[in-house]
């Protein structure tokens, strides 16, 4: 019987499918981890705008209530100077009211103006009887009683255009009176905490809020740190968030912060710049916040990658312990659990038997008058009770193996005849002694030793057997070792 090596290729299959399984949820780890990042960053983005409009709404309607307040302020003071007013003109104003009109300036550069139904200045701190009427935002001031808007603006003197929000008011005679202010220079008028208790809305997890600075550094708006400088608290590094956000006005950046606790966090910032006020609108999240659904994710990751390699393991072993069983079957008496012949041979021979061994053959006595009378169960368990007698005898230099039958052979590695008349002689007595059967038997064995290497295993067995045959021709229930004289009496009769 040859050696049968495990199959790979089940295993090999296997692998190969594990393998691409593994490279699928990988893949899949990846685009999920994909768009997890996306997803948050779509977040964070919808936070920004948000909070930009926020802000920016926030803003005008301030910055609304002032200038409203002033024009109904001059509109008022016109209706007392003139009780019976006639039709509104230059020649018919106070000189205290102009006066107090052109000194009223509304942040550094804001300031009220009056302008007729045809579009004619009447009067503006130095841009007095001109004629703007052909400006689409004064087109449509003059044809509301009350309006506000935002728009470009540059004075002639200014080298770039700002935005502006100016509020106007008609009066009864068709003129407006116009009151405007530039964006940029009325953020005192903002209320801070109210705007700061509308962006709380949009904050996240426990450290993600939505802030404000300015390109100085200065915090506008912070549920922590509000009024100091970010610089304190994020370093030296936040130069480059500033100089990006002037560059590039909208996109993400990473950054160290300094927590309340004085741990240092890295957090992940989206953010928007609002050139108007020079403000930098920013959400931003720990990055630990960040990954912390990737990191489940990759978690799950490695417990899949775990599992599947566990399942590998366990095949693989599953099918060496299925395979190490067949060639077990295939090896022992599916009976008694020894060797069979084929194996008893197999191993014989990697043995690489010459000399100095002997071979003991042992023969239950009367076997099959023990079938015939008690049956073939009750046979069956004679033979495994002898069996386990044998087992007990196995070791590193005893083989022991069902022969066939009722027939059980020894091969006993460098142990002399003499000694393996004694192993015989305890065997017979434990078997003749066997108490939990119902019937009593007993054994004969035959024994050679093979001293030379001229002769083969095959003849030793031979021998061995014909000692057996002189135990049970004389008496049975004994041990015989061969002698060369059993030959010559063979060849007489």
């Amino acid at each position: 019987m040859t050696n049968k090596k495990l199959s790979i290729i089940p295993i090999v299959l296997l692998s190969i499918i594990i393998i691409i399984s593994i490279a699928y949820t990988i893949k899949q780890y990846s685009n999920v981890k994909k768009c997890l990042e996306d997803s948050t960053k779509t977040i964070l983005n919808t936070s920004v705008e948000a909070s930009y409009d926020i802000i920016d709404a926030t803003v005008n309607e301030s910055i609304r209530n002032y200038l409203k307040g002033i024009a109904f302020t001059i509109k008022n003071m016109v209706e007392i100077s003139h009780t019976n007013p006639p039709p509104f003109d230059r020649h018919l104003l106070n000189n205290n009211l102009d006066q107090l009109i052109k000194n009223i300036h509304i942040g550094k550069n804001g300031y009220i103006s009056i302008i007729n139904p045809q579009g004619t200045l009447i009067s503006h701190p130095f841009m007095m009887s001109k004629d703007i009427s052909n400006i689409d935002i004064i087109k449509k001031q003059l044809s509301l009683s009350e309006s506000f808007f935002e728009y470009p603006w540059k004075n002639p003197n200014d080298t770039s255009e700002q935005l502006k929000l100016a509020y106007t008011l008609k009066l009864h005679d068709g003129c407006i009176i116009h009151t405007s202010v530039y964006k940029d220079e009325i953020i005192d008028l903002i209320d801070k905490e109210v705007l700061k208790k509308k962006l709380s809305m949009y904050s996240f997890e426990q450290a993600g809020y939505v802030f404000v600075f300015n390109t100085k550094g200065k915090l506008i708006l912070h549920p922590l740190y509000q009024g100091k400088s970010i610089h304190d608290i994020a370093g030296a590094n936040i130069e480059k968030f500033i100089t990006r956000a002037k560059k590039e006005h909208q996109g993400t950046f990473s950054y160290h912060i300094t927590m309340p606790d004085g741990n240092i966090v890295l957090k992940t910032a989206v953010y928007k710049y609002y050139p108007n006020l020079d403000w930098v609108i920013a959400a931003g999240i720990p990055q630990k916040d960040l990954n912390e659904s990737t990191n489940l994710l990759w978690d799950g990751l490695l417990l899949t990658l775990l599992s599947l390699i566990l399942v590998i393991i366990g095949l693989t072993w599953g099918l060496r312990t299925h395979h190490n069983r067949i060639l077990m079957e295939e090896k022992k008496d599916f009976l008694t659990g020894l060797n069979n012949r084929r194996s008893f041979m197999e191993y014989s021979k990697e043995l690489n038997l010459k000399s100095n061994y002997s071979i003991i053959i042992f023969d239950i006595d009367s076997f099959k008058s023990i079938n015939d009378r008690y049956g073939h169960d009750e046979g069956d368990k004679v033979i495994k009770a002898v069996a386990d007698i044998f087992k007990k005898f196995e070791s590193e230099h005893i083989l022991v193996s069902r022969y066939g039958g009722e027939e059980f052979v020894l091969l006993l590695n460098k142990i002399t005849k003499n000694q393996a008349y004694l192993i015989a002689e305890l065997i017979r007595y434990k078997v003749a002694n066997i108490s939990h059967l119902q019937i009593k038997f007993t054994i004969s064995a035959g024994i050679y030793e093979c001293t030379t290497v001229e002769n083969s295993l095959a003849e030793a067995i031979f021998h061995a057997d014909k000692a057996l045959y002189k135990a049970k021709e004389s008496g049975r229930n004994k041990a015989v070792i061969y002698q060369e004289y059993f030959k010559q009496v063979d060849s007489i009769l």
